[in-house]
């Protein structure tokens, strides 16, 4: 989250405090109480933020799609579902960033590198996966109800057993939307799209989608997919980071001081 924010060019308290936040977040301390991989996957994620302005700029050089491989790599290294769930944001940025490249053909290639280096840092945890879901029968994944698998952090304190820090997330949320809403001339195109994003993330982990009916329209979601709330622990860093960016640029702008 550090590097994540550095690349943003925020000073040196704002970055210390981002990172602090993310630390004692959901995210990440569950590595602290049950060695959780899915917290080591996701203390990578802010890294994504290099590639991200990236693409969004089309200055896709090879340099920033084989660091982006490299993450992706190390994501699927701590956990695979992190990984897939991780690429669809990156998505907007891409098309975005292709359409202003004047070079598209040379900066699809680049990404085809990143792509395959991705692929190949990941074969040792890909291919006994494939394999497993091959011939194993003795473990399938465990089938668990969409619905109680959602954090409520848009609306905190419904639920007593919850965390201490849904309340600081849905600050950030609501200063996002906030954000968005009177001062969307004022952001540049990069903020905008990634505090969507975040807020698309956070919204789909809670009870706001309709996960009973979607569990029982695709069931293999809740053998895989399992818990939504997934979806905030994989967005949370951009949601941080968003936000600091707003603030950053509506200072910059003049809007306040």
């Amino acid at each position: 989250m550090y590097y994540g924010a550095k690349k943003l060019k925020f000073n040196f308290a704002i970055c210390v405090a981002l990172a602090s936040i993310y630390m004692t977040s959901f995210s990440i301390y569950g590595f602290m109480y049950s060695t959780s991989w899915r917290a080591l996957a996701v203390a990578f994620v802010p890294l994504l933020i290099g590639p991200m302005k990236a693409f969004y700029s089309g200055d896709w050089t090879l340099r920033e799609m084989l660091f982006l491989g490299v993450i992706i790599g190390i994501i699927a290294q701590a956990q695979i579902i992190s990984a897939a769930l991780v690429l669809p944001i990156l998505i907007p940025f891409f098309v975005i960033g292709l359409i202003k490249t004047q070079s598209k053909w040379r900066a699809l290639g680049r990404l085809l590198m990143g792509i395959l280096l991705a692929l190949v840092l990941s074969l040792n945890v890909i291919m006994p996966y494939l394999e497993l879901l091959k011939g194993s029968h003795l473990l399938p994944p465990t089938n668990m109800p969409l619905i109680n698998g959602v954090t409520n952090a848009v609306v905190p304190f419904t639920d007593h057993s919850g965390p201490l820090s849904l309340p600081i997330i849905s600050l950030f949320f609501y200063g996002a939307l906030a954000a968005l809403l009177l001062f969307w001339r004022t952001l540049s195109g990069f903020t905008r799209t990634l505090t969507i994003m975040a807020a698309v993330y956070l919204v789909l982990g809670t009870n706001l989608v309709p996960w009973s009916i979607i569990g029982l329209q695709w069931p293999a979601l809740e053998s895989y997919l399992q818990l939504p709330r997934r979806f905030i622990i994989t967005g949370l860093s951009f949601l941080f980071l968003s936000d600091m960016l707003v603030v950053q640029e509506l200072r910059l702008n003049g809007v306040f001081h």
